[in-house]
């Protein structure tokens, strides 16, 4: 189940960087006939996969059926990722809700729509799974309940994000524009997200025992066993909850919360009947020993890890290929922009590192919690037994292969013979429990050096000095390839302008404009040049308005809009100015903050 923490989160990744589309390659109708003949595309395939896998005539237990099952669940589960995709960048279904109210003023209820969709198709996929799944463990949970249980299980990845979301839509409608803008800064941005996140690493326990329908564990003798452990080890707890756990069949417990107030022990009914109370003392040791050890606090780390890391290096990895590789030649010859290119890298790129990070370095680094876990259960009480005895009954009873691997946990057979190792050297745990110190340590060496580069990268001299070499690299080879090609020369003439380069800025655009006299983009961004340019002698109030005009009657949008208002405000006129930034408010799709100063400026004006 845990494996699906990871395909929620790259939805959401996928979500996250679409980038609003201008226009759908389909109309409505059209697209809608597709999304629906995909989805039961989709839906017939599971349906074939998954009975494939257990003819009804073969009603004896397999252990090889339980990795057919995973295997075909896990690709099955990349496939709803990809029809997921395929509705976002290939259909461009949220050209049709970004800009329609409530969605234009409230992103987050889109998000709410789009994600719900992902959830659809991953309800399909289980609902499908659960005869298969019933057959392997036997199990009495109905098709309801059991894909319900999923999606409840997985709800909690996806909320803290969309509670994110919704927060930053508010401040968006709220009259404090200083509070938006500083939100909208990036410290701003950055310390309001590292806030919330905290605040949702401590707190997020109480939604999700809510989430997931855990009550406490009422008083009694197995209450009681669990609270003397607890007390034994000091472990500190708000609460015991019965876990429903797809039913709470599974036999399995779970611990949540960074803080003692907030955080919750988790056992389910299974756990609790088929487990002696030596093997439930040694279950909930384990879980104590997640604690104790602090893998808790590093799971934490290793999210905020994931983002200077993936701050650090995504546009750097993005501007290296595309500067050493044939990258944008490649995408012109398919028929997409160097734009579009730069996009679906950067998107690749991210998710790509999204699933090395998760699936490999924070894999490795939770197997070896769990083992660490192990040992801290087998040094409690100095005898391995209970442990081993608990994971055979969890093989036998779910059906599971013993041999099986698993990316967050070692297999069964190889927990049991760590703790065997134990059992003959009790010096095991203490050397698992260095190796793990080495690890941590390593880790966070390196995670700091990757964001001192990271920053240098962003910030620093040296940095800027080689982005633009490499920016200038890649653009040189492309353009000796397609001198003809007009928005290279645009490029060419943005990166320029971005590193005040104006003569080397003005000429870039100048090809550009020889090739392709009505480019709307670079009409724009030469006309922004001539009222903006920080060297006076390069500013030509009077030819940017002629750009610029020109540029809106090409491409009418908020950018370009807003450059033709700034054009008439640099050659005086006011109120032309104040109507035109009007018209780019409202078009307006993103930025609106910016809009709006710029509205601000030409009324001021205006009023002096």
């Amino acid at each position: 189940m845990f494996g699906n923490f990871l395909y929620f989160i790259g939805a959401l990744l996928i979500y996250a960087t679409c980038p609003i589309p201008e226009a759908a390659p389909f109309t409505l109708p059209v697209s809608l006939l597709l999304f629906l003949l995909k989805g039961l595309l989709f839906y017939g395939l599971c349906r074939q996969r998954f009975g494939a896998l257990y003819p009804i005539r073969d009603l004896e237990p397999n252990l090889h059926i339980d990795r057919q099952f995973d295997q075909t669940l896990r690709n099955l589960s990349i496939l709803a990722l990809l029809s997921f995709t395929i509705d976002l960048y290939g259909l461009s279904l949220t050209a049709f809700t970004s800009h329609q109210p409530p969605f234009k003023s409230w992103p987050s209820l889109e998000a709410l729509l789009f994600l719900g969709i992902y959830i659809a198709y991953m309800g399909i996929l289980w609902a499908q799974a659960h005869t298969a799944q019933k057959r392997i463990d036997h199990r009495t949970i109905s098709q309801r309940d059991y894909v319900s249980g999923q999606i409840r299980f997985n709800l909690p990845l996806l909320i803290p994000w969309l509670l994110l979301s919704f927060l930053i839509d508010l401040i968006s409608q709220t009259a404090f524009e200083p509070l938006e803008r500083w939100v909208s800064s990036i410290w701003g941005e950055l310390i309001f997200f590292t806030l919330f996140l905290l605040l949702a690493a401590i707190f997020a326990p109480v939604l999700i025992r809510f989430i997931w329908g855990c009550i406490p564990l009422e008083p009694g003798e197995d209450r009681e066993q669990i609270e003397t452990l607890c007390r034994q080890s000091k472990l500190a707890y708000a609460e015991i909850l019965r876990w429903p756990l797809l039913g709470g069949q599974m036999i399995t417990a779970g611990v949540m919360g960074l803080a003692g107030r907030f955080r919750y022990l988790l056992v389910t009914d299974g756990l609790l009947k088929m487990l002696t109370p030596v093997e439930v003392d040694a279950v909930i040791a384990h879980e104590i020993g997640h604690v104790k050890k602090y893998h808790l606090v590093y799971y934490f780390l290793f999210l905020v890890g994931y983002m200077v890391l993936a701050w650090a290096l995504v546009d750097f990895l993005q501007l290296l290929i595309i500067s050493t590789l044939p990258v944008l030649t490649v995408s012109q010859k398919l028929g997409f922009t160097p734009e579009k290119t730069a996009l679906w890298l950067f998107n690749i790129l991210n998710i790509g590192l999204f699933l090395i990070y998760f699936r490999f370095l924070f894999g490795y680094f939770m197997r070896n919690f769990e083992r660490q876990a192990d040992g801290f259960a087998f040094s409690l009480f100095q005898n391995a037994r209970p442990l081993i005895t608990t994971f055979k009954k969890i093989s036998f009873s779910g059906g599971q292969d013993p041999d099986k691997p698993n990316w967050h946990h070692y297999s069964i057979n190889e927990r049991i013979q760590f703790l065997l190792r134990c059992e003959s050297d009790e010096k095991t745990p203490l050397q698992h429990n260095r190796k793990v110190r080495r690890m941590v340590l390593g880790y966070f060496a390196a995670l700091v050096l990757i964001g001192i580069a990271g920053y240098q990268l962003h910030f620093g001299a040296e940095g800027a000095r080689l982005t633009l070499s490499l920016q200038e690299t890649a653009l040189a080879r492309e353009v000796a390839r397609r001198p003809n090609n007009p928005d290279l020369y645009g490029d060419m003439g943005d990166l320029y302008f971005f590193a005040k380069k104006y003569p080397q800025a003005v000429e870039a655009y100048e090809k550009a404009l020889a090739i392709a006299p009505v480019h709307a983009e670079v009409l724009n961004n030469l006309a922004w040049l001539l009222i903006t340019c920080e060297d006076p002698g390069w500013r030509d109030p009077q030819r940017a308005l002629v750009l610029a005009r020109l540029a809106v009657e090409q491409k009418p949008m908020a950018h370009i809009l807003d450059t033709l208002a700034e054009a008439h405000f640099a050659n005086g006129h006011a109120q032309e100015a104040i109507r035109i930034g009007r018209m780019a408010l409202e078009r307006a799709r993103v930025s609106k903050p910016y809009f709006e100063k710029q509205l601000e400026k030409f009324q001021t004006r205006k009023t002096g």
